[in-house]
């Protein structure tokens, strides 16, 4: 077994003594590296598992830049969501996230402003694959905005990470900008693409070790 298949096999044992698995994204721009994000895995118990992110990306146009920064961490319990909290600088608009969930019931705090939630959503940060084909709650941990969003599930695509061909599936989104998120067969995020403001931005896994 190669080092690159060992260390995605990690993620989904079952043992909380494994090491944490970090994985380091470049953050693109038409083509362009901007930035990165790295997402460390920890496995927390055989039921829980933490993913801590962190983002930068600078883009110059002309005389501008703009600048994005993003310090974010979700629990997830399973295939549950549990808690997620979310720290965003977006060019100087700044956005406080908070989520939280017990058996009774699951809340938001956006910007100190409180909502209590009859469902659990699926966060689009792509810490975990949608559930399933269909239309379910979304929750951005950059922002907090919720909205239904309908998913679909493409045909099996290969990504090449370090020489080495992983078989994954794109899925595709009503999200605002034609958002599409790629996953490996395991679960794990390998990329992330979308439009803004006419220019097409993409997250694309670059290196994966043990910590």
């Amino acid at each position: 077994m190669s080092s690159v298949s060992l260390i995605f096999g990690i993620f989904w044992l079952t043992s909380g003594d494994k090491p944490d698995v970090v994985l380091t994204y470049d953050i693109l721009v038409d083509g362009s590296r901007s930035g990165s994000m790295t997402r460390k895995v920890s496995r927390l118990s055989d039921n829980e598992t933490q993913f801590t992110t962190h983002a930068n990306s600078t883009v110059r146009y002309l005389f501008l830049t703009f600048r994005y920064q993003f310090n974010g961490s979700e629990i997830w319990s399973n295939d549950k969501i549990k808690s997620l909290h979310g720290d965003c600088n977006d060019d100087g608009t700044r956005h406080h996230v908070r989520f939280t969930s017990t058996s009774g019931s699951s809340t938001l705090i956006r910007n100190r402003q409180q909502t209590v939630l009859g469902t659990l959503p699926w966060t689009t940060g792509g810490c975990r694959p949608p559930p399933g084909e269909g239309t379910y709650l979304t929750l951005d941990p950059d922002t907090g905005v919720m909205r239904q969003t309908r998913f679909s599930k493409g045909n099996p695509e290969t990504y090449l990470l370090v020489g080495e061909s992983i078989r994954g599936h794109a899925w595709e989104t009503d999200l605002p900008g034609n958002v599409r998120f790629f996953f490996d067969d395991t679960g794990k995020l390998l990329r992330q693409s979308w439009h803004e403001q006419g220019k097409r931005v993409e997250i694309r896994l670059a290196s994966l070790s043990e910590n």
